[in-house]
C-alpha cells in the first residue's frame, strides 16, 4: 500500500503540479523546492507518495491535509506504474495521475 497527502480541499483524481497547473509547474516546484534546482522539469510531472501510514500522518501532523490511500489493485494490475525516488528520500511516486476510483481518503 502506499499513500498521498493532498490539501484538505482535495477532491477526484490525484494530479501532478504539471498536470493541475502545465508550465507553470516548473516555477512552483522550484519555489516550493529551491534546492531541487533543475529537478522541477522532472518531478513536477509525478505525484509524490509514502511507504506508509505513519509517513503520511507525520506528513499531515507537520503541514495539514489529508490522507489517501492508493489501490494495491491498481498496482498489481498495473493501472498505474509506481517508480521509486531516492533524491531526497526514498519514495514512491506515480507519474501525472492516480484516477479517483484507485484512492480512498484514511480517516
Amino acid at each position: 500500500m502506499i499513500y498521498h497527502v493532498a490539501p484538505q480541499e482535495h477532491q477526484g483524481a490525484i494530479l501532478s503540479l504539471f498536470a493541475q497547473h502545465g508550465d507553470e509547474a516548473y516555477e512552483m516546484y522550484a519555489t516550493r523546492w529551491p534546492e531541487a534546482g533543475e529537478l522541477a522539469q522532472y518531478h513536477a510531472h509525478y505525484v509524490h507518495c509514502y511507504d506508509s501510514l505513519d509517513d503520511a500522518r507525520d506528513h499531515v501532523e507537520q503541514h495539514g491535509g489529508k490522507i489517501y490511500e492508493i489501490s494495491d489493485e491498481a498496482m498489481a494490475e498495473d493501472l498505474i506504474e509506481v517508480e521509486r525516488d531516492r533524491l531526497e528520500f526514498d519514495h514512491p511516486m506515480v507519474r501525472s495521475e492516480i484516477p479517483a476510483e484507485y484512492i480512498r481518503e484514511v480517516l
